[in-house]
């Protein structure tokens, strides 16, 4: 077979030496304008490759135009945040720390501050000097291996509810004391003033863990001008705590103490050591009001059995938040219990059980609404009695006819044993019925919020502290480097600005300059087509009639040949001189609508289609090269329907929506199967046009394919 066979990406044009296939040939005139360029007038080729070239030269320009325009509005436009993030760097990252220092200060416990305290703590008297030393020793009950001494600041109130330092020394020594009267020390501040920068503990660890049998503090420089009583100079502490673990030795240990003042519940060295401080060890985030034992009689005896032996050394009885009427105004510590008994059974009905605590005569001090913390000699077993009585008056009605707790804690050695235990009230009670809320003796929260382990608790106090401080730092910080970085952000959107109008100018004189090299060029590439390519194909349509009348006795398929490229030339004429007009943008031209209306009925046949358009749109809306685009377009898409789509009418429509050009063409064929997508030269095409083509397809329902030009690709 031979024969000649152009294809571009619209259609073909074949002709063979076989006469049957004349019937089937198919040609499309946009097709076969170049293939007449390159074989009918090769002597003006070099005409058409100047031209080529001189776009080249113009497409160039135009794109450095719009990488001006672009650079142009990323000035305009990005330039103040932009400047402002590439300076911002340095507060960016002040801000990440102050982020993460406020997610970490969110997982830590809230300190509220107890403005009524049972007691205060230790205060020395007066003393002459600051020099003058003071010396405060804990004895421990027995001796512990010890890794960490916190010392509670005291605190006043400066009548203007806010607490300051009380009594702190400048300068001191601590050193452990060991079982054989020897000592070593802890930390040394007597050549270096200490500060305490708020109302935190002071930690210092143990490096090392030795067993010791006490404590010795020594003050040798008290801080002047106490507003304490008018005292000049005066050494105080509200709490000292000694942790072998989480185990708090010092709790009720004895003291030793030089110069003490002694006034009951408020100043004593007893009241150094006794769990009464500033604040107490709850973590008020997570609040469930309501959550406390009420008893509605003068006592209640509960019985607690731990299911195996355990050892227990310490008892904490957590006060209620509010009293037996659950209603303001709020009430810390009404009906605690002034009267407790503490034992140990061997057996659940044990007649003689063992006493572990009995309250004193005089009964310590009211706990307000910190835990009463009870230190009970190291006591082996399973069963344990605790019996309550004689609330503590409700001021609000003078007399307590009831007993009310939040949290009772069994501890050994620092650890609660009776977490999970809920304790059973024994059948005869001391008077009056009981109100049994049992269950909220053993989960870990009170009315003010839920219970934190004593020694996380100071370390997450002193952890919180140090964080806000180092916060409030960041902050001045990042304030300073803002300020630095707004000024620097001023000078570089000036200069920004300078070169906006610089750049404002070249992107004027480049488009002047491009626009007017294309419109030369696009009138001499019409001009060529028009006089050349058309007076070619004139030609060659007429010297082939010629031919025909010259030949005596034409066989037939060489007649039809001749008629089929007599009609070929002709139609070709006839599209090129439409293409001249459509790059020479007349406007007496035939317009791209009857243009797609004429390739439509030309592709489609004798086929039902129909085509709905705006004129105004089409040929106002459009550039010529996009005119030119959108028509082979359509060429390839109608050409495809005919191939594949078996369908028997066409619809192609134009729109306007959201100020975007829309052109739909769609059919009632057997639809686009998937492994069919994505349609290639389609999408070419739709990137030529800087549109985005969407392809709506069902097999059996026909398809849609839509072409959407954005409103700055249609100007």
């Amino acid at each position: 077979m031979g024969g000649i066979f152009v294809r571009d990406d619209i259609t073909a044009f074949h002709l063979s030496n076989n006469p049957s296939a004349i019937g089937k040939i198919a040609v499309t005139p946009y097709s076969s304008i170049f293939y007449f360029l390159e074989r009918i007038a090769p002597c003006n080729m070099d005409r058409m490759f100047h031209l080529a070239h001189q776009h080249q030269h113009t497409s160039n320009l135009g794109q450095l135009s719009s990488l001006i325009r672009t650079l142009l509005l990323f000035l305009l436009f990005v330039l103040p945040v932009q400047s402002s993030a590439l300076l911002s760097h340095s507060s960016n990252a002040i801000q990440q720390k102050i982020d993460a220092i406020e997610t970490e200060l969110q997982r830590l416990p809230e300190k509220i501050l107890i403005t009524t305290p049972a007691t205060l703590g230790y205060r020395s008297t007066e003393l002459n000097t600051s020099s003058e030393q003071v010396e405060i020793e804990v004895l421990f009950p027995e001796t512990a291996a010890i890794d960490l001494v916190v010392l509670m600041p005291a605190v006043f109130s400066d009548g203007t509810h806010n607490f300051r330092i009380y009594g702190f020394p400048e300068r001191f020594l601590i050193e452990r004391i060991f079982p054989d009267g020897s000592s070593d020390i802890l930390a040394d501040f007597r050549n270096e003033d200490y500060h305490v920068l708020d109302l935190e503990p002071q930690l210092f660890p143990c490096p090392d863990t030795k067993p010791i049998s006490g404590i010795r503090v020594t003050s040798t420089r008290s801080p002047a001008n106490q507003p304490f009583n008018r005292i000049e100079y005066a050494v105080a502490f509200s709490e000292l705590y000694a942790f072998a673990g989480n185990r708090n030795i010092a709790l009720h240990a004895p003291i030793k103490a030089s110069n003490a003042v002694r006034t009951l519940n408020v100043w004593s060295p007893q009241y150094l050591v006794d769990g009464f401080t500033i604040s107490h060890p709850i973590n008020p985030r997570i609040r469930k009001p309501q959550v406390d034992y009420l008893s509605m009689s003068h006592g209640v005896i509960l019985n607690y059995d731990l299911e195996e032996i355990k050892t227990i050394d310490e008892l904490r009885l957590w006060p209620a938040a509010c009293a037996r009427p659950y209603r303001p105004p709020f009430i810390v510590g009404a009906d605690f219990p002034t009267q407790i008994l503490f034992e140990k059974l061997d057996h659940p009905n044990d007649p003689t059980p063992d006493l572990l605590y009995q309250t004193p005569v005089p009964p310590p001090p009211h706990p307000g609404s910190h835990p009463f913390m009870l230190r009970l000699p190291s006591t082996k077993g399973r069963y344990f009695r605790l019996s309550l009585s004689k609330g503590f008056p409700d001021p609000r009605l003078g007399y307590s006819d009831s007993i009310a707790l939040g949290e009772i804690e069994l501890i050994g050695n620092g650890k609660i044993l009776s977490g999970d235990t809920i304790p059973e009230t024994e059948r005869k009670q001391i008077s009056g019925p009981i109100h049994r809320k049992l269950h909220y003796l053993k989960d870990k929260k009170t009315s003010e919020g839920n219970i934190v382990p004593l020694r996380q608790w100071l370390e997450q106090f002193s952890l919180q502290r140090n964080l806000i401080r180092r916060q409030k730092e960041l902050q001045i910080q990042l304030e300073l480097t803002r300020r630095q970085e707004k000024q620097r952000s001023a000078v570089l959107i000036t200069v920004g600005y300078a070169l906006i109008i610089i750049l404002a100018l070249m992107v004027l004189i480049a488009r002047l300059l491009a626009s007017r090299r294309w419109n030369k060029m696009r009138e001499q590439i019409a001009a060529d087509l028009h006089d050349e390519v058309g007076a070619n194909l004139s030609g060659i349509a007429h010297s082939t009639e010629m031919a025909m009348e010259l030949i005596p006795s034409p066989d037939p398929t060489v007649t039809e040949l001749l008629n089929v490229s007599i009609l070929a030339a002709r139609q070709t004429a006839i599209e090129t001189r439409n293409l001249t007009q459509l790059l020479e943008n007349r406007k007496n031209g035939e317009g791209i609508d009857t243009m797609i209306r004429t390739t439509a009925t030309r592709i489609l046949g004798n086929m039902d289609f129909s085509c709905t358009f705006n004129e105004t749109l089409l040929s106002n809306v459009l550039k010529p090269t996009q005119k030119w685009d959108l028509l082979f377009f359509v060429k390839e898409a109608l050409n495809n329907i005919i191939k594949h789509a078996e369908a028997n009418h066409v619809a192609i429509e134009t729109r306007i929506k959201d100020s975007r050009l829309q052109l739909s063409i769609s059919d009632n064929g057997k639809g686009i199967p998937n492994k069919r997508l994505p349609l290639r030269h389609l999408e070419d095409r739709a990137k030529r046009l800087k549109g985005k083509m969407q392809i709506e397809s069902k097999e059996g329902e026909g398809t849609r394919i839509l072409l959407t030009l954005s409103p700055r690709k249609i100007r």
